[in-house]
């Protein structure tokens, strides 16, 4: 129940009670009044042999209940307008409180539509910074993958080699086969510089500079030609016939083998060589590009071609050499 109105019943009921005691006590005083009047009267016109009178007692009687009537009326009448007042009271309460109800529904309604307009930036801000992070994660990831790729290669990588694709490679393969590229090379320098030392100094010197050089020479290319064959770029028969055609130049066989021949075989030697290794390279999926071969002009005149020299004409006839 409204506040307002309880209290304003409870003190209706309280002025109630009070009137209500008020016009009893009244009506009864008149009441006791009137009915001593009556008894004094009807005394008197006994003893004095007369008819008694009392209307004035009746007319007392009538005035006594009009005004507990009138009373009553006014009562009503105050709590009419008492009600009526409440009611015009409330009514413009209530309608002050809708009004601000409305307005706080249209502030708490706009609130929430500026709200949900923030959260909804919010989350598209959100969704663009998650969208960017996990773009440059996958940036991230790609390039990692990408340089891992690069870093695997490399490590598969042998200079002067490409890989074959169909054969699979292991790092370790790789390493070998980068020791046995290296080797391959040092041996092919080793032979040129002993085809210079024959050049020099003939295919038999025994002792001085020239005859050490060569002899340390064939001592390191015989140790070579075993570390290609360790390495697996050089299988056991090619490395035993290969050894056979390095000899020392100080040996006997050395004394009786023509300079011409000498070189012959160092350069047939890093001929077989190449082809053995690069074909065991191969093997292991390494091969060397592809080269567009110049075509050769043939040699010139004054050229010295295993201690014969040009004289020109047809290359392939006798009479155009010369010892």
């Amino acid at each position: 129940m409204d506040a307002q109105l309880e209290e304003y019943l409870k003190r209706k009921l309280e002025q109630d009670q009070a009137d209500l005691a008020e016009t009893r006590r009244a009506t009864d005083d008149n009441n006791f009044k009137s009915n001593f009047g009556r008894a004094i009267n009807t005394i008197s016109s006994g003893l004095a042999g007369t008819e008694t009178d009392n209307s004035f007692y009746d007319t007392l009687d009538k005035q006594n209940v009009q005004k507990v009537a009138d009373k009553k009326t006014d009562r009503a009448l105050v709590n009419d307008y008492l009600m009526n007042k409440y009611k015009f009271d409330k009514e413009a309460k209530d309608a002050e409180r809708a009004d601000k109800r409305l307005e706080n529904d249209e502030w708490y309604k706009k609130r929430s539509l500026d709200q949900g307009n923030e959260l909804k930036k919010g989350d598209q801000e959100l969704r663009r910074l998650q969208i960017e992070a996990m773009a440059t994660q996958n940036k991230n990831v790609a390039d990692e993958k990408a340089t891992k790729k690069e870093e695997d290669l490399k490590v598969l990588n042998v200079p002067g080699y490409e890989r074959d694709s169909n054969i699979k490679q292991t790092p370790e393969e790789a390493a070998k086969a980068r020791k046995a590229a290296g080797t391959l090379a040092s041996v092919e320098q080793s032979l040129d510089r002993m085809k210079d030392l024959v050049d020099k100094y003939g295919s038999f010197e025994y002792g001085g500079a020239g005859g050490a050089e060569m002899d340390s020479l064939s001592t390191t290319l015989q140790i070579e030609l075993k570390n290609l064959y360790e390495l697996g770029a050089l299988s056991g028969p090619d490395m035993a016939l290969l050894q056979k055609q390095i000899s020392s130049p100080s040996t006997l066989s050395s004394m009786f083998t023509r300079d011409s021949t000498a070189k012959s075989s160092l350069e047939a030697t890093k001929n077989a060589l190449r082809r053995s290794v690069q074909a065991e390279m191969a093997a292991k999926g390494y091969k060397q590009p592809t080269m567009e071969q110049p075509k050769s002009s043939g040699p010139k005149v004054g050229d010295v071609v295993d201690g014969y020299k040009f004289l020109g004409g047809d290359p392939s006839k006798k009479e155009s050499w010369a010892k």
